[in-house]
């Protein structure tokens, strides 16, 4: 998995200086286009090989590891911690109960509900599944210098944190509730 990756690419100007309406943003460099394209390239070939191995596909991966991580779950709960819809969930979940790695009952407080659960069997691939992905993970993080980890971590919280807000503020902007700039504030 390493590469010479030591020299970055150059920021693009629109990077450098950008401007309130992005104008100068071709779409190849969209945040949003390089945060979904890295990730989909890591899963393809990374964390997608390593789990083929134990015959878990990458939705598979999550819902065993949000389930191990949080307990005994309902749909929606997993659908708002793993970015999967509910119909991907529901298709998931089929797969991992006809290979009894997850259970499901019906809720005895919310009759429409199913509550969610690992098997035995089911825990003991997630740990299989887990060994393995925190080592790719690691090795990720260790090809970054401490000073670019720190920085892609607060970067990325600062956008995820953007975003929520974006999702919670209804129908105003993103801009509305995105944080001004020193520059920007100082505009009448």
């Amino acid at each position: 998995m390493q590469k010479d990756t030591d020299t970055p690419p150059a920021l693009p100007d629109s990077w450098r200086e950008p401007t309130p309406d992005g104008a100068a943003l071709a779409m190849v460099d969209f945040p949003s286009v390089l945060l979904v394209g890295t990730g989909t390239l890591i899963q393809r070939h990374v964390t997608k090989p390593v789990l083929e191995t134990l015959s878990l596909s990458v939705p598979e991966w999550r819902l065993l590891a949000f389930l191990h991580e949080n307990g005994r779950s309902v749909a929606g709960e997993i659908a708002s911690h793993t970015w999967m819809d509910k119909a991907q969930i529901s298709r998931v979940l089929e797969t991992l109960v006809e290979r009894s790695l997850v259970r499901r009952e019906a809720d005895p407080l919310h009759r429409q509900r199913q509550l969610v659960d690992l098997t035995a069997k089911g825990r003991r691939l997630h740990a299989q599944a887990f060994k393995a992905t925190r080592r790719l993970q690691s090795e990720l993080l260790l090809a970054l210098s401490p000073s670019e980890r720190k920085g892609l971590f607060g970067a990325l919280n600062k956008l995820r944190a953007l975003a929520e807000a974006a999702g919670t503020a209804g129908d105003q902007p993103m801009e509305a509730s995105a944080p001004k700039t020193a520059k920007a504030a100082r505009k009448p």
